[in-house]
């Protein structure tokens, strides 16, 4: 087991086993979950689905490690933000999730149906792939549920030679160097083994996520920034939304507080969505109501 399976196991990944999962043990789960990762790419090519509809993605989850997890093929829930990589960048707020996978579909489709050359594929699956891990679906196993789209992507537009292999800490500076610059050329050349020319190192969709954010200022000059919930198209729906006293008191006292915002819910009020033991919800004329 290397350093970061230690650490991955240690920290996160036995606390999420179903109770039913036995013996808990690296080596087991290890096994278990390679069973389960070869189905679901066996799954994914009958689909012949290219670009994965957002229920193929739940899918290929549900078959990676259906035997593992309990929650396998749900997509990250109510309070489950998640911090990825070393940067510890953000994944997609959970209510965003199906926005994001389905405007990833739209655009990487567009990019496959103008791709006629190799980079053109290359630059186009890298895109994707990309996308797919920033957006961070599910609590766990979103790289190896990415791979298994990217290697179908690149065995069905490039060529079944064409998978390579490549070190971890390659994979991660790669994503890096995309995330960090807009340029893609390393991760494509370190994942499909094309090399891109200068001219296609950008990608023609942003990688960064199309999450709705409004800023409030809430006291002193301080802002807040408040995600909008999946039913809220443009910002202006939710601009006059307006802050309780008490959640500002709450948000300046440092605690971890973080609210939705979303139309139905109307001008004067907003839900709570990050520590629901404390926090039921929010009623913006009458306050915060303190569980």
């Amino acid at each position: 087991m290397s350093n970061r399976e230690q650490f991955d196991w240690d920290h996160r990944i036995k606390y999420l086993l179903k109770e039913s999962f036995e013996p808990k043990t690296f080596q087991h789960y290890k096994r278990a979950v390679g069973r389960g990762l070869n189905n679901a790419r066996t799954f994914l090519q009958s689909t012949e689905e290219l670009v994965p509809s957002v229920d193929t993605v739940r899918t290929i989850h549900q078959y990676g490690f259906g035997s593992v997890y309990g929650e396998a093929g749900d997509f990250r829930a109510f309070g489950q933000e998640i911090a990825i990589g070393r940067d510890d960048a953000r994944g997609a707020y959970y209510s965003q999730i199906p926005k994001e996978l389905s405007l990833l579909s739209k655009q990487t489709s567009e990019l496959f149906r103008e791709a006629s050359t190799d980079q053109l594929k290359a630059r186009a699956v890298t895109f994707y792939h990309l996308r797919y891990v920033k957006t961070h679906p599910f609590l766990d196993g979103n790289g190896r549920t990415g791979r298994v789209i990217f290697d179908y992507q690149t065995r069905t537009l490039l060529g079944t030679d064409r998978r390579i292999d490549f070190s971890y800490e390659e994979y991660i500076e790669g994503i890096q160097r995309a995330f960090s610059t807009g340029d893609v050329s390393a991760l494509a050349k370190t994942m499909t083994g094309v090399e891109l020319s200068p001219d296609l190192a950008i990608t023609p969709f942003p990688l960064k996520l199309g999450e709705i954010v409004v800023t409030k200022e809430i006291s002193g000059g301080v802002n807040l920034k408040v995600p909008c919930g999946e039913d809220v198209e443009t910002a202006q729906e939710v601009e006059g939304a307006i802050l309780s006293p008490r959640l500002v008191k709450a948000v300046m006292r440092g605690e971890k507080v973080a609210i939705e915002l979303f139309e139905s819910t109307s001008r004067r009020n907003a839900l709570i969505d990050i520590d629901v033991s404390k926090y039921k919800k929010i009623d913006l004329g009458k306050g915060l109501e303190i569980g």
